[in-house]
């Protein structure tokens, strides 16, 4: 219950954070520091009891469904495979080249882990 509860607390975090318009509205932006440290404490409670794979796993999936299920239903977002995309000089936009990142969906990479460094997957989709 305890890990729901801090689940819950990290999205009211999140949602205060959007209310807080940029950190400019003092209220708001002090609930999100409430929010996330009540947040985080319950879950360092949860490890005491739980393996922290799981229970960071259920924590942060959780916590980002609900997310996503309150911008839809409270800000009015719209929900897509694509949303959060930029334009850049990889898609032939305008964007600046700091913006270009990799899209999972159509460019495969993976990480090299020996190296420490992201690699792109070559043959699939090769033009």
């Amino acid at each position: 219950m305890l890990l729901v509860a801090s689940i819950v607390l990290e999205v009211l975090g999140t949602v205060s954070m959007k209310l807080s318009e940029g950190f400019s509205r003092p209220l708001y932006s002090a609930l999100v520091a409430l929010f996330y440290a009540l947040s985080i404490a319950g879950l360092a409670l949860v490890l005491k009891g739980i393996e922290v794979s799981v229970a960071y796993a259920v924590w942060s999936g959780l916590g980002t469904a609900f997310i996503a299920m309150v911008g839809v239903i409270v800000f009015g977002e719209a929900l897509s495979v694509g949303q959060g995309r930029r334009s850049g000089p990889h898609r032939g936009g305008g964007g600046d080249a700091q913006y270009a990142q990799p899209d999972a969906l159509e460019e495969p990479y993976s990480l090299n882990v020996g190296e420490g460094k992201f690699s792109e997957v070559r043959g699939a989709h090769d033009d």
